[in-house]
């Protein structure tokens, strides 16, 4: 009787010692996912949704409307632009005349205020091919702008 009574106790220790072992191996590697997730606020819609009040939009003229688009200040303000373009252009050839390298040349655009970042990059195309096309190819500086000008002139029409 009394090995029986050994036995259950050594049981009743080895059964408390794998508890023991069993809760800490349990926190330490699962406790991350037994974390409670607090709970959560019910939603409380409100009773009625605040009254939408839907204005009319004002109505206007068609001259109104597209007046300020074809404005002849517009047109005399593209051939402005237009000119200066030119000049612009006569500017890159006396450089490219005088020896000027590419470089220095985008330096000098980069430096112009008054044109877009899309203008100074079309300057620039406009660059390479006057330093790649041949020399004997090449138009005169007033050939050159005249012909740009017209170009711009044509294009700003359409």
């Amino acid at each position: 009787m009394k090995s029986i009574i050994n036995f259950l106790i050594l049981l009743l220790v080895i059964a408390a010692i794998g508890f023991l072992v069993w809760f800490a191996v349990d926190k330490s590697l699962f406790g991350d996912a037994e974390q409670q997730i607090p709970p959560q606020e019910e939603l409380v819609l409100p009773a009625a949704p605040p009254p939408v009040t839907a204005t009319t939009p004002q109505e206007i003229s068609p001259e109104e409307a597209f007046g300020a688009t074809a404005s002849s200040d517009d047109t005399k303000a593209s051939k402005t632009s237009c000119s200066k373009a030119a000049e612009t252009i006569g500017v890159i050839y006396d450089m490219h005349i005088e020896g000027k390298s590419t470089e220095a040349i985008t330096q000098y655009l980069a430096g112009l205020d008054e044109f877009t970042q899309d203008d100074i990059e079309m300057f620039s195309q406009i660059t390479e091919s006057i330093k790649s096309a041949p020399s004997d190819q090449l138009l005169s500086r007033q050939a050159m702008m005249e012909q740009f000008k017209q170009q711009c002139e044509a294009a700003d029409s359409n």
